[in-house]
């Protein structure tokens, strides 16, 4: 009961300073900005009150940490904790000795961007050492309870029906940060200034303008396989109802009678025929629309043009990326207008795939139209197309077949080589950038 009170003053203290804290998320990518802070207290020689006492050390720290931060803002806090336990004798006046015990406890503080949201803790959580719920602040600072699953963001949708009232759970009109705190953390974001676009898994888009969702977007084939294949597939049973309350699987193969009532109900319903046995094909579907989509999005994203300068650090192509990824193993991706992809770790660049211009004439997710352009990618001095011996510029290479694998003193990693010319490369930094 005790912890409970504890923890209702906490969260509204936690709402107001608008903190997220994680402490095992991989994700978070780690500022420059650290903190440390310590404290100790006595421990009782003949009660067990350790648990108490943490929690008394930490809210101690955590407000420390609190009285240094911005609270017109909203921040995420990385944070490793340390206790220990020591114990020293004394002597009385009277010849008596004892043992005295002290917990001393070490907080470090690290500011973080792109932390996975369904790892966040308040700082009620926190201090009392509750990991079973998320709180999730959103606008008008309303404080959202939700359980923790084990079950990572995008790994299926909680809610497995699609209708014209329901959206996995969601409807048209609710807010980005509701669909998000609903569906969890998207497979891709693709923004521009007041247009967002979220993608799960591979093919369920839903767009968004003024924060606002305006529409869902179904497609088979939603987005070109460079993309593809870095996101989840799902593999989940997905029900498809119609005003009429009738049911069909997403996945099934349809009758003629059924292609009429579900064109009547969607918008953009297509079908294409798939073989079933030697002799029979049958329609399933290929895409369908709910309310309205965002066709074209105005894009000034820079190429990201690998130089090794300080300029390429996860801070800055962050604020220019406008195609944002999480794989499926959960790693940020950002990719570049020239399909220049860059994978992080710990804020620092970990991997880059370079590919060629994507062809753009049967995308089926519209905005992306508007986002790829026909630049080449660039490398230092090189782009795509140039001749593979042009390498000798940057480093060395050993070439077999149609790969040549390339070393310099700040990259190594693979050039796909089409008669002799560059075309695409996975490259890893050999120190920190």
């Amino acid at each position: 009961m005790r912890n409970f009170f504890i923890l209702s003053l906490l969260l509204w203290h936690g709402a107001a300073s608008a903190i997220s804290i994680f402490l095992d998320d991989t994700n978070c990518q780690l500022s420059d900005n650290n903190q440390s802070f310590k404290t100790d207290i006595r421990l009782s020689p003949t009660t067990d009150d350790l648990n108490e006492k943490k929690v008394m050390l930490r809210k101690k720290l955590i407000t420390e940490y609190l009285a240094t931060i911005d609270h017109k803002g909203t921040h995420s806090a990385y944070i490793k904790e340390r206790f220990v336990i020591s114990n020293s004798q004394r002597n009385s006046t009277a010849g008596n000795d004892w043992v005295v015990r002290q917990l001393h406890y070490t907080l470090n503080v690290t500011s973080a961007t792109d932390c996975d949201e369904g790892y966040a803790l308040t700082t009620a959580e926190f201090i009392t050492g509750e990991r079973t719920y998320n709180t999730v602040l959103v606008p008008k600072k309303e404080i959202i309870v939700q359980p923790k699953g084990k079950a990572r963001p995008f790994s299926s949708f909680a809610i497995p029906t699609l209708s014209h009232s329901s959206l996995f759970g969601v409807q048209l009109n609710d807010s980005k940060q509701k669909v998000e705190q609903k569906l969890g953390i998207a497979s891709l974001e693709l923004a521009s200034a007041n247009q967002q676009v979220l993608v799960y898994f591979r093919n369920h888009a839903f767009h968004f303008v003024d924060n606002k969702l305006i529409g869902y977007q179904y497609h088979r084939e939603l987005l070109p396989m460079s993309l593809n294949n870095e996101l989840n597939l799902l593999d989940q049973a997905i029900s498809l109802e119609t005003k009429s309350q009738e049911s069909y699987l997403l996945s099934q193969d349809l009758e003629p009678n059924d292609l009429s009532t579900l064109k009547n109900n969607y918008k953009n319903f297509k079908t294409a025929l798939f073989k079933v046995d030697s002799a029979q094909s049958k329609h399933r579907i290929i895409s369908l629309q709910l309310g309205s989509l965002i066709s074209d999005m105005e894009m000034t994203s820079p190429c990201f043009n690998f130089d090794g300068k300080s300029n390429n650090q996860f801070a800055q192509l962050n604020a220019q990326a406008r195609l944002k990824m999480h794989t499926t193993k959960g790693k940020k991706v950002l990719v570049s207008p020239c399909n220049e992809m860059v994978y992080f770790s710990r804020g620092y660049i970990s991997q880059i795939k370079l590919a060629p211009p994507i062809d753009t004439h049967d995308l089926n997710l519209g905005p992306l139209k508007s986002y790829f352009k026909k630049d080449k990618w660039q490398f230092y001095s090189l782009s795509q197309g140039d001749s593979i011996t042009e390498l000798t510029e940057l480093g060395s290479y050993d070439f077999f077949l149609d790969s040549a694998e390339f070393s310099s003193n700040d990259w190594d990693g693979y050039f796909h080589v089409i008669e002799d010319k560059l075309i695409s490369a996975t490259l890893t930094p050999n120190h920190a950038y």
